[in-house]
């Protein structure tokens, strides 16, 4: 599965980590 695409697969990765840390970064600054 992962070897098929691996460069989309990383994108999409790191994407979803961009999501996570701005959420996370949103929270720390409403907190």
């Amino acid at each position: 599965m992962f070897d098929k695409e691996p460069a989309k697969y990383k994108k999409w990765t790191l994407r979803q980590k961009n999501k996570e840390l701005n959420s996370l970064r949103m929270v720390n600054f409403a907190a």
